[in-house]
């Protein structure tokens, strides 16, 4: 079992994971290391100990994705970031990063009044970064944490970075393009 240190998680029917995903492989080098859920594996070329899988179905539900990682890559991982859409009522462009888990009931996934284990000092760094990256650009959008909500259940720290809140904002390139800018310039840290 090798020890990694980041594994990253899109999703194939989320439009702003894609886009995040395929913004990171664009703006870096990676290799396909391996397959999972028939989708290439990807490791980071310099950053050899940061991978990224990309699941098939919705990212809240999908528990235990560590566990399969370790089981299935032979990797164990430190921290999980998922790229993921936002949605909101009221709409509002946004770039966000939250922890993960349940409060109260488990209605989005994870599991009834159980947290999932965070990583505030990443979080913080990774959202003034995509504060200032924003501001390089004339996009209009808010930046701020959100509130944890909702699943997967996983044993270890992990972080939600969304691009938000509708469909017109999920797939727009430029907000995914900040995301994974603030992503690569954090893990290169």
């Amino acid at each position: 079992m090798r020890q990694i240190s980041v594994l990253i998680v899109s999703s194939s029917e989320d439009p702003a994971s894609t886009n995040i995903k395929n913004s990171l492989l664009e703006q870096t080098t990676w290799k396909e290391h391996d397959i999972f859920f028939e989708t290439p594996v990807y490791r980071h070329t310099k950053m050899n100990d940061i991978i990224m899988v990309t699941i098939p179905d919705k990212k809240i539900r999908h528990e235990n994705i560590d566990k399969e990682v370790e089981t299935n890559l032979k990797l164990k991982p430190r921290l999980a970031i998922f790229l993921s859409r936002h949605r909101s009522k009221m709409g509002e462009p946004t770039l966000t990063v939250h922890p993960i888990g349940n409060y109260g009931d488990a209605e989005f996934g994870g599991k009834p009044r159980t947290l999932i284990p965070s990583a505030p000092r990443f979080m913080t760094h990774f959202l003034r970064l995509i504060k200032k990256n924003l501001q390089e650009t004339n996009l209009a959008y808010q930046v701020c944490y959100e509130v944890t909500h909702h699943g997967p259940y996983l044993e270890i720290p992990t972080v939600f970075a969304e691009v938000g809140s509708t469909e017109a904002q999920w797939r727009e390139k430029e907000p995914a393009q900040i995301i994974a800018q603030s992503l690569l310039e954090l893990l290169s840290k």
